[in-house]
């Protein structure tokens, strides 16, 4: 929403569609425990950082 805000929608867009899509994919290793997993706050940031990067 931030991203929005600031003018670029597009970015906000491809993070929400990226958290979205690791989620759905239910890698216990990625998810945080919050959500079913063993996963780390790190381990869940790199995994949304690397769905963006393609």
């Amino acid at each position: 929403m931030m991203l929005e805000h600031l003018g670029h929608p597009a970015a906000g867009q491809a993070i929400v569609d990226a958290f979205e899509a690791v989620l759905a994919e239910g890698d216990k290793a990625v998810l945080t425990p919050d959500v079913g997993g063993q996963g780390t706050t790190e381990a869940l940031g790199r995994a949304i950082a690397e769905r963006i990067a393609g």
